[in-house]
């Protein structure tokens, strides 16, 4: 065997190794889809801007534009479930079926809830912190 045939062959393998990557990456791209969410209030239809959407277990999610849109790419196939959050607004989780290399759609609408906050106390500095401050406390009292 001569050295340009051996050559040629090699680049022949190096050639067809190289189509063959390029086949399947496209096939490996097909297993996720994308999810596209709106999200607004329950009550106005207004689009909840910064509402933070999430796909659970997945760590993939982001956060509502002023139309209340979310796009999120790169959804691992089949049915997932959707979270939405937002301060002031009670917790929705909505499932959706994500099909490869295709944009699932879901409508997202919150309701508005009342928050709990743990009590707030303010107290008088001591006499002590008084002192140490000087006259800033006390043209306070």
């Amino acid at each position: 065997m001569n050295r340009s045939h051996v050559r040629r062959s090699a680049l022949g393998v190096g050639v067809a190794l190289t189509l063959a990557l390029f086949a399947v990456l496209p096939l490996a791209g097909q297993s996720t889809g994308s999810i596209r969410a709106t999200v607004t209030d329950a009550v106005t239809a207004r689009p909840l801007t910064g509402a933070q959407v999430s796909i659970q277990g997945t760590g993939l999610g982001g956060l509502a534009n002023l139309s209340g849109q979310v796009l999120i790419l790169n959804v691992p196939v089949g049915t997932q479930t959707v979270v939405s959050t937002l301060l002031g607004y009670a917790t929705v989780e909505e499932t959706v079926n994500v099909t490869a290399g295709q944009v699932a759609t879901v409508n997202i609408a919150m309701q508005t809830t009342a928050l709990e906050l743990d009590e707030l106390v303010v107290r008088p500095p001591s006499d002590r912190s008084r002192e140490s401050e000087g006259t800033w406390c006390r043209s306070l009292a």
